[in-house]
């Protein structure tokens, strides 16, 4: 638990970095499962698609 006022606002700024790398990895799964050619499969040259 913060216990100055310079302790909280470091444990908000952390908080928000957390939530803004978090959201950017989701975002990152998203795009790739909506167009699953972007993946990694089509940089290492393997057939696209589940077959």
């Amino acid at each position: 638990m913060p216990r100055t006022e310079g302790e909280l606002a470091r444990a908000i700024v952390a908080e928000a970095q957390g939530r803004a790398c978090a959201n950017a990895r989701l975002a990152t799964l998203a795009e790739i499962l909506v167009k699953p050619e972007l993946g990694p499969n089509l940089e290492l040259g393997l057939p696209v698609g589940g077959n």
